[in-house]
C-alpha cells in the first residue's frame, strides 16, 4: 500500500511538472549582479527613470521567479508610460541594458523572458532603437565569447528573438553576419563532436537535438532575413564576407545530408535548409528550379545559373554513388519550403513539379526499412497536394504538358497507383493512411485536368478504377480507403449503380474480425452519401415522399435479413460495429425497423441457429436503447413501438441471446435514476421463473450482471423518489411517487420470495446459484426492516 501511495505520488508530480511551466529566478555571476545593481543605482536623473531602475533593482534582489515576473510586468508599463522629456541618458541605458543582458541570460521557456520580451517589446517609438542597440550589445558580447557548452542556450536565444519578438528580430537583421558565423560555428563543432561519439547512443540523440535546433534556426533567420541577406549579397562592400558563410553553412548542410550517421528528422530538415538558401540567394525563380532539377538528376549541368561559389558547393550533392535519402530530402525541401501555389512561374517548373514523383517513385523500389518508406509516402501525399495547388489557382490554364502528365490514365498515374496498390496494406499504419490521401488527391487531379467530365458516370478513366477496384478480393484490406474516397468524390449512388449488391456483399463480410471495421467504415460512408444524395434529389425535383423508403429498402432491409437469417456469431460485428452507427445516422429508421420485423410472417424465422425475426426485434431495440433511440416506455408499448406481448415471448425464447437481448432491454437505461414502471416489473416477473435455471454459465453470469443494473435503478430511483417526497408540493405527483415506492416494495418482496423458494432441497445447481447470486445483490443494495412502509437511502 505504502508502495502504491508513493507511486501516485510521483505520477501526481509528474503530470503537474508536465501542465506548469518551469519558472526559474534570475541567475547571474557574483561580478554581473553587482555591476548592474551599480549602474541602477545611480543618482540623479528623472523620476520615472528612478522608478524603472528601482523596480529593477527589487526584481535583481529577489530569488523568488513569481515575484521577478511580476516586477518585470511592471517595469514594462513604466517604460511605457515613459515621455520622451524623462529621456535620462545613463539611468535609462543601465534599466535597457539590464533587461537586455537578463534576456539574453534566460533559458528559451522561461516564462520570465518571455515577459522581458514583453517589457521592451512595449518601450514607446522614441526609444526602440536604444533598445534594439542594448539588445544587440548583450547578444554580439554572447555570441562573440560563447564557448562550445553555451551553443545550445545561445542558439534557442536567436529564435527566442524570432518567435514574435519584434525588438528581437530587428536585432538579428542588424547583427545578421554575425548570427550566421555563429550558426555556422555551432553546426560545424556539432558535425566534428558526431565523428567521435560512434557507439555512445545517449551522447549521440542529445548532438542530434542540439544539430536540429541549429539547423532549424539558420533555417528561421535565412527566413526572417530575406531582404538583409539580398542587399547584403549585392553591395560592393563586404558581400564576400557574407557569402563566404552562407557558403560554410550550405557545407555544414550538404555534410548532414550526405552522412547517413545522421537520423531522418535532421537529414530532412538539412534538405529543406538546402532548397531554402537557394532560394534565399538566387532571387529568381525559374533559375531556382533549373538549380533545384540538377540537383535531383544529380547532375551538374543544370548548375550554371547560380553563383560560383554556390555551383561548387552543390557540386557536392551531385557525387556518384551519393546515399539515396539525399534525393528524398531534396525532394521534401522542394514541395516545402517553394511556392506551389497559382500559376508556375515557368517551363522549369513544371519540369521540377513531374521530376519530384519519379525521382520518390525510383527510391520507392529499393527501399527496404519501414521508417524511410514511411517518409517517401508523406512526400508523395506532400507532393499531390502541390500539384493540386497549381492546378486551382484562378486565372490561369493548366499547360498542356502539365494537364497530360497528371491526368487519369498517364504514365506518371499509372506508376503511382502501382505504389498504392503495393503499399496500402503496409505494416504502418502511417505509410496506409498517406496512401489513402494519395489516392484521394490523385482522384482530384484526374478531376480538375478534365474538368468536362464532372459527371463519374461518364468519365471512363473513373468507371475502369471503379470496376477494377470493385473487381479486387475484398480480403485486401487497402481497397475499402480506396472505395470510400470514390464514394466522396462520386457519390453513393455511382457505386451502387455498378454493384447494386454493394451493401449485402459488405455486410457478408462483417462476420470476419480482420474486416469487420474496414467493411463498416466503408457503409458508414456509403450509406451517409447515399441518403444526402437522395434527400437533395427530392429537394431539387420538390419529391419529399418516397425517398426515405428508398433508402430503407438500400440498407436497413439488407440488414434486417442478416440478423434474422444469420448465425448469431456472424452478426457479432454487425452490432457492434454497423447497426450503431446506422442508428446515429437515421434515428427514424427504428421504427421502420421494427414494423418491417413485426411484418415478417412467422414461417421466415431463418435457419438453425439464427435469432429470427422477434431475435432480430430485440437485437434492434436493444442497439436503438443504447444509443438513447428508444424513450422511455410508455403504458401498452416499449418505447410506443413494441406491444408488451412481443417482449414477453423474447423473454423465454429459446435461443439464448434473444432473451439476453429482451432482458438488456427491459434493464439498460442512460439514466440510473429513471424510475421503473409496473409494465418492466411484470415483464422480470415473466422472465425470472423459467431462466433461473440456466445451464450456460455465461447466459447466468449475463442475467446477473444485467439485473444488477436494474436493482441499482431501483435503489438510486428510491433516493429521489424519498427527496422529492420531502419537497414536492403538488399532491398528485406525491401520490404517484408513494405508489411507484410501494410498488418497489412489492417487487422486491416478491424478488426475495421468488428466490428464496428456489432454495429446497433436491433443487438444481444452476437454480441455486443463480438464486444466490441475486439474493447477495439484493443484501448488497437493499436494508430490508419488517413494519417499514417507506423506503429511504435503499431501505424497505
Amino acid at each position: 500500500m505504502i508502495q502504491l501511495m508513493v507511486l501516485f505520488t510521483q505520477v501526481r508530480v509528474m503530470v503537474v511538472k508536465k501542465k506548469t511551466a518551469k519558472v526559474e529566478a534570475v541567475a547571474l555571476d557574483e561580478e554581473k549582479l553587482h555591476k548592474l545593481l551599480a549602474s541602477l543605482s545611480v543618482d540623479g536623473g528623472e523620476d520615472g527613470v528612478k522608478q524603472i531602475a528601482q523596480t529593477l533593482q527589487s526584481c535583481l534582489e529577489l530569488t523568488e521567479p513569481v515575484q521577478q515576473i511580476q516586477l518585470v510586468k511592471k517595469a514594462g508599463s513604466q517604460l511605457e508610460a515613459l515621455s520622451e522629456e524623462q529621456s535620462d541618458g545613463a539611468l535609462l541605458e543601465a534599466c535597457l541594458h539590464t533587461l537586455a543582458l537578463v534576456y539574453t541570460s534566460l533559458q528559451a521557456k522561461n516564462p520570465l523572458r518571455r515577459a522581458i520580451a514583453s517589457a521592451l517589446g512595449s518601450v514607446p517609438a522614441w526609444l526602440q532603437e536604444r533598445t534594439v542597440n542594448c539588445l544587440c550589445t548583450c547578444l554580439s558580447d554572447c555570441l562573440a565569447s560563447a564557448d562550445s557548452d553555451k551553443y545550445q542556450h545561445i542558439v534557442d536565444t536567436i529564435a527566442a528573438c524570432l518567435d514574435g519578438f519584434p525588438v528581437g528580430e530587428r536585432c538579428i537583421n542588424k547583427l545578421l553576419p554575425e548570427v550566421l558565423q555563429f550558426l555556422h560555428k555551432g553546426l560545424n563543432e556539432y558535425l566534428h563532436q558526431n565523428s567521435g561519439l560512434a557507439g555512445r547512443h545517449i551522447a549521440q540523440a542529445q548532438l542530434m537535438h542540439s544539430c536540429l535546433a541549429a539547423v532549424k534556426t539558420s533555417m528561421l533567420v535565412v527566413q526572417r532575413s530575406q531582404e538583409a541577406i539580398s542587399a547584403a549579397l549585392q553591395a560592393e562592400v563586404d558581400h564576400c564576407k557574407v557569402e563566404d558563410t552562407l557558403s560554410s553553412l550550405l557545407s555544414c548542410y550538404i555534410h548532414i545530408l550526405t552522412d547517413e550517421e545522421f537520423i531522418q528528422s535532421v537529414q530532412s530538415t538539412a534538405g529543406m535548409a538546402v532548397v531554402l538558401l537557394i532560394r534565399s540567394v538566387m532571387g529568381s525563380v525559374d533559375e531556382v528550379a533549373s538549380v533545384v532539377c540538377s540537383l535531383l538528376h544529380g547532375s551538374v549541368q543544370g548548375l550554371d545559373p547560380a553563383p560560383q561559389w554556390l555551383q561548387q558547393r552543390c557540386a557536392g550533392l551531385c557525387a556518384s554513388g551519393r546515399p539515396p535519402g539525399v534525393s528524398l530530402y531534396l525532394c521534401h525541401g522542394v514541395l516545402a519550403m517553394l511556392s506551389w501555389k497559382g500559376a508556375l512561374p515557368g517551363p522549369q517548373w513544371e519540369q521540377l513539379l513531374l521530376l519530384v514523383p519519379n525521382t520518390l517513385l525510383d527510391l520507392d523500389v529499393s527501399i527496404k526499412e519501414s521508417s524511410t518508406a514511411m517518409v517517401v509516402a508523406r512526400v508523395l501525399t506532400l507532393w499531390s497536394g502541390a500539384a493540386l495547388d497549381c492546378l486551382q489557382g484562378e486565372g490561369h490554364a493548366c499547360p498542356p504538358h502539365l494537364q497530360e502528365s497528371l491526368c487519369g490514365g498517364s504514365e506518371l498515374q499509372r506508376h503511382l497507383l502501382e505504389h498504392i496498390y503495393s503499399h496500402w496494406e503496409h505494416p504502418l499504419d502511417g505509410v496506409r493512411h498517406q496512401t489513402r490521401s494519395l489516392f484521394h488527391n490523385l482522384l482530384l487531379l484526374h478531376q480538375h485536368t478534365n474538368p468536362s467530365a464532372s459527371d463519374p458516370t461518364k468519365d471512363s478513366y473513373i468507371t475502369e478504377l471503379t470496376q477494377s477496384l470493385l473487381g479486387l478480393e475484398w480480403h485486401m484490406r487497402g481497397k475499402y480507403g480506396s472505395l470510400g474516397c470514390l464514394v466522396d468524390l462520386c457519390g453513393a449512388e455511382y457505386l451502387l449503380h455498378i454493384q447494386p449488391q454493394l451493401p449485402s456483399c459488405l455486410l457478408g463480410l462483417m462476420g470476419d474480425q480482420t474486416l469487420a471495421p474496414y467493411a463498416s467504415d466503408l457503409l458508414e460512408r456509403l450509406f451517409v452519401s447515399h441518403k444526402a444524395q437522395l434527400a437533395s434529389e427530392a429537394g431539387a425535383a420538390g419529391k419529399m415522399e418516397d425517398w426515405m423508403e428508398r433508402w430503407h429498402q438500400t440498407w436497413v432491409t439488407p440488414l434486417l435479413q442478416v440478423l434474422c437469417r444469420a448465425r448469431l456469431d456472424q452478426t457479432t460485428y454487425i452490432l457492434d460495429y454497423f447497426l450503431p452507427k446506422l442508428l446515429r445516422c437515421s434515428p427514424s429508421s427504428l421504427a421502420h425497423m421494427v414494423q418491417a420485423l413485426q411484418d415478417t410472417p412467422p414461417c421466415s424465422t431463418g435457419p438453425s441457429g439464427s435469432r429470427g425475426a422477434l431475435g432480430a426485434l430485440m437485437t434492434c431495440l436493444r442497439a436503438a436503447r443504447a444509443q438513447g433511440v428508444v424513450p422511455s416506455s410508455e403504458e401498452g408499448l416499449w418505447g410506443g413501438l413494441v406491444p408488451l406481448p412481443l417482449l414477453q415471448q423474447a423473454l423465454i425464447h429459446k435461443h439464448d441471446q434473444v432473451r439476453m437481448d429482451a432482458l438488456g432491454l427491459v434493464c439498460e437505461s442512460h439514466r440510473s435514476t429513471e424510475v421503473l414502471t409496473s409494465q418492466e416489473m411484470g415483464l422480470i416477473r415473466h422472465f425470472l421463473p423459467p431462466n433461473l435455471n440456466s445451464q450456460s454459465p455465461g447466459v447466468r453470469q449475463q442475467t446477473v450482471s444485467l439485473l444488477k443494473k436494474l436493482l441499482c435503478r431501483v435503489k438510486d430511483s428510491t433516493q429521489l423518489l424519498q427527496k422529492r417526497l420531502s419537497q414536492e408540493r403538488d399532491q398528485e405527483q406525491r401520490d404517484r411517487d408513494k405508489h411507484t415506492l410501494h410498488l418497489y416494495k412489492e417487487f422486491l418482496c416478491w424478488l426475495c420470495v421468488r428466490l428464496l423458494e428456489v432454495l429446497l432441497p433436491g433443487a438444481s445447481f444452476s437454480k441455486c446459484l443463480m438464486s444466490l447470486h441475486l439474493l447477495c445483490l439484493l443484501g448488497q443494495l437493499f436494508t430490508f426492516s419488517a413494519g417499514t412502509p417507506n423506503a429511504h437511502q435503499g431501505q424497505f
